[in-house]
């Protein structure tokens, strides 16, 4: 291998980590609320019949719940800070605002099994440790 080639892979994996390193110090700044309405497309579930928005509301609730199962198991090891932001985070965050955009089309149609809105996106989910 070329040092020129070898030179590109390095300067690669170092601009990689930098744009991991920004990402994670980025997310911070802005809430999990916020981060989810800017991933979720408005009304995209304006043409969903009530029993369609609730099939869609209970799918999405086990998933979050799965998540936050995984991400509290992650947790507990000593990587599991990055691990929780890079691989379940994001989808974490979406499922909060598509669970936001299903109450509010739940809202708008004036459906009769209207769900409990959906809490508030926690900053993180951490797992209860023992002391």
């Amino acid at each position: 291998m070329s040092t020129a080639n070898m030179r590109d892979r390095s300067f690669k994996s170092i601009m990689a980590a930098a744009c991991i390193a920004v990402t994670a110090l980025l997310s911070d700044c802005a809430s999990d609320e916020t981060m989810s309405r800017l991933l979720v497309a408005p009304d995209q579930y304006v043409l969903y019949s009530c029993p369609e928005l609730a099939a869609e509301t209970r799918k999405l609730a086990a998933r979050k719940q799965q998540l936050e199962s995984l991400m509290a198991r992650a947790e507990q090891a000593s990587a599991g800070g990055v691990v929780n932001a890079i691989a379940y985070r994001p989808e974490y965050i979406n499922i909060q605002g598509e669970l936001r955009e299903l109450h509010r089309s739940f809202v708008d149609k004036k459906c009769p099994d209207l769900p409990a809105p959906p809490e508030r996106a926690s900053r993180r989910v951490r797992a209860k440790r023992p002391r």
